[in-house]
């Protein structure tokens, strides 16, 4: 969805020996830099959710959802359609980050997937 580093990923992880477990995985990226929709659906959520800051999730449909979180500014709004690859906001540090970054997630009825097996490699 963004260009960056994955500087955390999806599952189990220990911050000042507490584990943890993350839901998605966190990419540093540029502020500003543009986060594209991963596969077509429609915004069910846009506006501000607890240490993610600003945040989208979208419905794609059959039980599965995408979760951008972290975000400067959304460039879409509830109930809009979107097509895969398409710019849907912006990163930035909104929320409990210290640096610029995207928190991304995907769903299948609730329960959270592996992101690392939606997204393609360059």
């Amino acid at each position: 969805p963004v260009r960056g580093k994955v500087i955390r990923g999806f599952g189990s992880f220990t911050v000042q020996g507490v584990l943890q477990r993350s839901q998605g995985i966190d990419i540093e990226a540029q502020e500003g830099a543009s986060v594209k929709c991963i596969y077509p659906g429609t915004v069910v959520y846009a506006n501000w959710m607890d240490r993610y800051g600003h945040t989208l999730i979208l419905d794609h449909g059959d039980g599965f959802y995408s979760i951008y979180g972290h975000l400067k500014e959304l460039t879409k709004s509830l109930g809009q359609g979107v097509s895969a690859q398409e710019i849907i906001a912006r990163v930035g540090q909104s929320g409990s980050v210290l640096k610029p970054m995207l928190h991304f997630e995907i769903r299948f009825r609730q329960k959270a997937q592996d992101p690392y097996l939606w997204l393609g490699r360059e």
